[in-house]
């Protein structure tokens, strides 16, 4: 092999390792934080399709050795194997069945092994399709688990079942190659395909995060909607502040009873300004009632009941106010009492 030969196997070489490097950093950041298994054992196989690089690396200096070859083969094997366990811990853990195939694949190639070791390199096809079987049938296992279960996004799922076919696709048609140079070229061509597959994991599981952020502000928005329209059509007059007394809610109620619009009202108003007599807003611990008289913004009295609690949230928190404006609660008492006569004559 001639200098340009390796310094292009180191080049490709190191190309490959990084190419493989970005999807299983994104893999971990995923995993760090959401601590799904799926995504450590997906992170697991990519760090093993990195480390099959440096017997790839020694391979192209010596073609003929077994124990290097052997090397490269294992992990090749060993990152397909965390991959397929990956894609079967999605939605749950190892089912019985699935850990008798696992220990069926690995008791096979750990025959290939020792044929590898104690006999040598094949000199047949089908002792090369023997003695591949194990990492073909577990690439085939990878498609077929993406074909039974999917992932929640459409377009990754699409590229992770090309991306997986593509590779099975490869890998059956390695020991049937005739010449050298198509073993070479397939043989780049899988090793490109496997970062291609982490990928689209990755990417399938930031797509899945987005949809649930976009579902839970959905429902979030919905819930906002709902309590508003609660507030908008309560009897009492319901506004929140914050900390430092600036309004932050402002209901259909007040605005009708105050004058202000929520536009005027809200971030712009101190709840201070709306007492008549001497006010001055602080936090409630436990919920206090009083009466007090507010004004408008024509400078009218409104007779009032005040009820009051702070509430605290994680990063937040906030003051409501509820008001009862004791002059409708006079008007209705009132009613009340002109109509009990009537009543009182018509059951007579």
């Amino acid at each position: 092999m001639t200098e340009t030969d390796i310094s292009y196997n180191l080049i490709a070489g190191v190309f490959i390792v990084i190419l493989t490097l970005m999807p299983t950093a994104g893999l971990r950041v995923d995993y760090m934080s959401s601590r799904k298994p799926y995504l450590g054992w997906a992170c697991i196989a990519g760090l093993i399709a990195i480390a099959r690089q440096v017997p790839d690396g020694f391979l192209g200096l010596y073609p003929e050795s077994n124990l290097i070859y052997l090397g490269s083969s294992s992990l090749q094997f060993l990152a397909s194997i965390a991959f397929l366990v990956a894609l079967w811990r999605i939605n749950s853990d190892l089912s019985k069945q699935e850990k008798v195939v696992l220990a069926v694949l690995v008791t096979a190639w750990i025959f290939a092994a020792l044929y590898l070791v104690f006999v040598g390199m094949p000199q047949s096809v089908t002792l090369w399709y023997v003695l591949s079987t194990p990492t073909i049938v577990a690439t085939l296992l990878i498609f077929l688990q993406l074909l039974r279960v999917g992932v929640e996004s459409s377009t990754s799922r699409v590229l992770l079942l090309v991306s997986s076919f593509a590779l099975l696709a490869l890998r059956a048609g390695i020991p049937a190659s005739n010449s050298i140079e198509m073993v070479y070229l397939l043989y780049f061509m899988e090793l490109l395909l496997f970062p291609v597959l982490l990928t689209s994991l990755h990417l399938s599981e930031v797509q899945a995060t987005h949809e649930k952020v976009k579902t839970l502000l959905s429902r979030r928005t919905q819930s906002e909607a709902n309590v508003q329209f609660i507030l908008d059509h309560s009897m009492d007059i319901i506004v929140a502040v914050n900390s430092a007394g600036l309004l932050t809610s402002w209901n259909k109620g007040a605005e009708a009873k105050f004058g202000f619009t929520s536009e005027q009202a809200i971030g712009k108003v101190h709840i201070d300004d709306f007492f008549y007599d001497q006010y001055y807003h602080r936090d409630v611990e436990e919920p206090r009632e009083f009466d007090a008289r507010m004004e408008n913004v024509d400078g009218e009295n409104i007779a009032v009941r005040v009820r009051i609690k702070t509430i605290h949230e994680s990063d937040r928190s906030y003051t409501i106010y509820m008001l009862r404006d004791l002059s409708a609660i006079g008007e209705i008492n009132k009613s009340h009492a002109e109509n009990e006569p009537e009543r009182t004559v018509k059951e007579k």
